[in-house]
């Protein structure tokens, strides 16, 4: 349930709200608790023995943070619940602009300053599940020797996982002239070659029909469907596609949501337009 709900969260959000969150990462979801047990030993471990604090001034007192302990394997987490919407865009589609998303999970409309709609959380949470799911950024070596973001790796590792775009997309953007031709061929080789890796390489923990369907489901088989995705589509999407992303792979999706505590995400979505309507 974990995965539809926050697709039913996406679905209100985008077709009821007209709001575009932006900004869905791990920092960002909260995992409420069935086992209050948890929070009462967290009390009484503080009441015994207190954190250490510091007073600053006169005014307050800054105290070191304690862990919770995890809840019990009957009870667990409960459901995710979507927060800080400090970064939200309200309406259907947004004109381009000042950058938004940060730079692993960038979709190529905010890059190339085309309008974008709410399409790009699609993007963004299909990331947040690869994530989540395997351990790692799809889109993690993107950055230079510095350690600064490299815009051309981002472009020429995505071509890689998911092709290149169709010339009506690269028609959208004179921007885009600096990486592809009129066809879409990446031209931009002195800045960044097109690595050879693939989605299928990249997927570690499955196998056989499981491994086929989780592709299936952070990956759209064409152009044509990634610009008609939706939220409200994909929460519809209860059998083939996400069987196994709604039952198998929430257990790791939590335990992956648990341990991350920095922002991971990436873009995700096999997608060149990401400019959807609902």
């Amino acid at each position: 349930m974990t995965v539809r709900r926050l697709l039913l969260a996406l679905d209100f959000l985008h077709a009821e709200a007209e709001v575009i969150h932006i900004d869905l990462k791990t920092d960002n979801l909260m995992l409420s608790l069935e086992d209050t047990s948890v929070l009462v030993d967290f009390v009484t471990a503080e009441s015994e023995n207190p954190s250490p604090g510091k007073l600053i001034g006169q005014s307050h007192i800054i105290y070191s943070s304690r862990k919770f302990r995890r809840p019990t394997e009957a009870k667990h987490y409960s459901l995710p619940i979507l927060c800080d919407f400090g970064e939200a865009r309200i309406g259907k589609t947004q004109e381009s602009g000042p950058f938004v998303q940060p730079h692993i999970y960038r979709v190529p409309e905010v890059i190339f300053e085309m309008p974008w709609g709410s399409a790009i959380d699609i993007w963004n949470l299909a990331g947040l599940i690869w994530d989540l799911f395997e351990g790692q950024h799809l889109f993690g070596d993107i950055f230079d020797a510095r350690g600064g973001h490299d815009p051309f790796r981002y472009l020429a590792l995505m071509v890689a996982l998911i092709g290149p775009p169709p010339p009506e997309f690269v028609r959208r953007s004179e921007t885009m002239g600096q990486c592809f031709d009129s066809s879409g061929g990446w031209i931009a080789h002195h800045e960044a070659p097109v690595p050879s890796v693939s989605l299928e390489a990249l997927e570690k923990r499955l196998g056989g029909e499981e491994k086929e369907l989780f592709l299936a489901f952070v990956r759209p088989n064409s152009f044509l469907n990634i610009r008609s995705c939706s939220s409200s589509r994909l929460s519809q999407m209860g059998t083939s596609r996400i069987n196994y992303i709604l039952r198998t792979g929430d257990k790791k999706f939590i335990q992956g949501l648990r341990h991350y505590r920095r922002d991971l995400f990436l873009p995700h979505k096999a997608e060149y337009g990401a400019n959807s309507q609902n």
